[in-house]
């Protein structure tokens, strides 16, 4: 896939012209993106175009909020995988301040979309919002666009439970450890890379090695422990699981039966398969959220902590039916 950095001079850097466009933040790829990205390669296979995704850094909203710094779905890194992995050949991602934020809708179809771009073909949700002040909307778009022969495919919202499928709901479902609803809303269980680190090895004194994540860049889990599967030594496939991945059970802990400490610990327990944990030093490691098993609870000490966590291990044992 290739990735450029900004609107302006996109053709110079290797973009192939035409182009069918989706535009949106794309935090999470859910199931409202997944549509998007299938409408807009249907369309290109049509226009013998090139199907590729137009984004913006920072997210508008967290420009105008000023919230830059909020957790989000995906690091950087893992938009771009999602986002090649459903099959677009390209990203833009545009950098989005208070210059771009001024931009006119008319000016953003013009000369944008169809003149760097060289845009056929526009995918977005029907609460598409763009130009300065947020002053077009999908009539808007569709507008501009006839004079350009830019064809608009605009997709109603997703839903869950009769609502809007949204990145900012999924956040709240996993800020409160619901990672069932937000695997449902996803389309796939959330998953949470890091490198592995050595910790103090507690787990390994109470039968219950654990492999302990660190480098952590995006929305963690609340407190809590987990049923997840793991994926070892290299960045893992983002949309769909690989058959590999192994059953394991995470705890997301403060760990209060042994330290008063204010450091969030992510430490995954696996249940089978065949590797060495020390190898796993200095490596990135997935974790795929399934469903909660427990809150976190505070033990009178560590023979209490430790049938707990065997208890949570003969749990895990039944749910993936091993």
């Amino acid at each position: 896939m290739i990735v450029i950095s900004n609107i302006a001079g996109a053709k110079q850097r290797g973009l192939t012209l035409p182009t069918a466009v989706t535009i949106g933040n794309f935090d999470g790829c859910h199931l409202g993106h997944q549509n998007l990205i299938a409408d807009i390669i249907d369309s290109a296979e049509r226009l013998r175009a090139t199907p590729i995704a137009l984004s913006f850094n920072p997210r508008p909203e967290a420009f105008f909020k000023n919230t830059i710094l909020e957790q989000l779905l995906f690091s950087s890194q893992q938009k771009i995988r999602s986002l090649r992995e459903l099959g677009l050949k390209a990203t833009v991602l545009q950098r989005f301040d208070e210059a771009f934020s001024k931009v006119e809708p008319e000016n953003f179809v013009a000369n944008f979309l169809v003149q760097e771009l060289g845009a056929s073909a526009v995918a977005v949700g029907s609460n598409f919002r763009f130009g300065h002040k947020r002053s077009g909307d999908v009539n808007t778009l569709k507008a501009y666009s006839v004079s350009h022969r830019v064809a608009v495919h605009i997709r109603e919202s997703s839903t869950h439970e009769n609502t809007i499928i949204s990145s900012s709901r999924i956040r709240r479902a996993i800020e409160c450890g619901d990672v069932a609803s937000a695997k449902k809303m996803l389309g796939r269980p959330y998953l949470l890379e890091g490198m592995v680190v050595k910790g103090d090895q507690l787990g390994r004194k109470l039968g219950a090695p654990t492999a302990n994540l660190s480098e952590v860049d995006q929305l963690i889990p609340a407190v809590g422990v987990y049923f997840v599967r793991v994926f070892l030594g290299s960045f893992a496939p983002i949309m769909q699981p690989p058959s590999g991945a192994l059953p394991a059970i995470c705890s997301v802990s403060l760990r209060p039966t042994v330290s008063l400490g204010s450091a969030l610990r992510i430490e995954t327990h696996i249940l089978s398969g065949v590797y060495e944990l020390d190898s796993l030093y200095g490596k990135p490691l997935g974790i795929y959220f399934d469903d909660r098993l427990r809150e976190e609870k505070k033990f009178a000490n560590l023979e209490e902590l430790r049938n707990a966590i065997f208890s949570d291990i003969s749990t895990a044992r039944r749910f993936y039916a091993m």
